[in-house]
C-alpha cells in the first residue's frame, strides 16, 4: 500500500495545460498534499490580498527567490519602521491596490 507524507507537497503532474499567449506564460496544473494548517493559510492570503492561489504561489515564490538571493549576498531580509532607510521594498501585496503596484 502507498502512503502519502502529509508535511510534503505532492506533484501528480507538472504538463502544460494551456499554451503561452501574448500575454502569458503557459499554465501548469500541480496537485499538491497540504496540512490543514496550510491549507488555511493559502485561504486567509487569497482573501486578503485578492490573489487567487495560482498568483499567491507567484507571488510567494518571487518574494523567496529576492530574499534567498539577498541572503546569499550577505545581506539581511526583514521588516523595519517606515522611518528606516530601505535598499529595495517589497510591493504588490495587494492585487487591486495601485500603490502596491
Amino acid at each position: 500500500m502507498a502512503t502519502i507524507d502529509a508535511t510534503r507537497p505532492v506533484i501528480a503532474s507538472n504538463e502544460p495545460i494551456s499554451p503561452p499567449t501574448d500575454h502569458d506564460e503557459a499554465r501548469h496544473q500541480l496537485l499538491l498534499s497540504l496540512t490543514e494548517g496550510t491549507n488555511r493559510k493559502i485561504e486567509d492570503l487569497t482573501r486578503r490580498t485578492g490573489y487567487d492561489k495560482g498568483e499567491l504561489i507567484d507571488v510567494a515564490m518571487t518574494l523567496m527567490q529576492l530574499s534567498l538571493q539577498a541572503v546569499e549576498e550577505g545581506k539581511l531580509v526583514g521588516v523595519v519602521a517606515p522611518d528606516q532607510d530601505l535598499e529595495l521594498e517589497f510591493v504588490g501585496f495587494h492585487k487591486d491596490d495601485p500603490a502596491d503596484a
